[in-house]
């Protein structure tokens, strides 16, 4: 096909999104991140294993991580529960910024933890199951709404 030239009728032409290359400051920014991100996996699913409901936690794929998640915890009972890894309050105001003014509900569902590379990990620790805690609890009682709501249908 010929630059300016349309494609047949019926045939899909698939356009690759270009990106510019990432500064030396972004490409350090992200690699900090993404240490945090392995930080929080590494010291839930050592420490956190003793919990009944906990099972695993594990960096979120690609896919995952470009739709506002970076780690992903499965429990026993509750199933999956996503968090994002921030490093300051103002990441944390623009992850649900974004969350509110998209109502994207996988953002909306995620739970926002602080971690900065200073804190031991008893802190993140704290701070990673207090996120979930919260998130379960959540859950439990959506759950129990829903019971309530369907048994009064019958």
């Amino acid at each position: 096909m010929a630059r300016g030239e349309l494609p047949e009728e019926g045939r899909v032409m698939s356009v690759a999104r270009v990106y510019p290359p990432l500064t030396l400051a972004e490409e350090h920014a992200r690699a900090l991140a993404r240490r945090r991100e392995e930080r929080v996996v590494e010291v839930l699913n050592r420490e956190a294993e003793d919990l009944r409901w906990f099972l695993w936690a594990r960096l979120a794929a690609e896919e995952e991580d470009s739709g506002g998640v970076d780690v992903v915890v499965l429990t026993a009972d509750l199933g999956a529960f996503t968090l994002q890894v921030k490093h300051s309050m103002t990441g944390l105001k623009k992850h649900y910024r974004l969350a509110f003014e998209t109502m994207d509900p996988v953002r909306l569902r995620t739970s926002v933890v602080i971690v900065r590379d200073e804190h031991p990990d008893e802190v993140v620790l704290g701070r990673a199951l207090g996120a979930l805690i919260l998130a379960r609890e959540a859950r439990e009682e959506r759950m129990r709404s829903k019971l309530r709501t369907d048994g009064r249908k019958h």
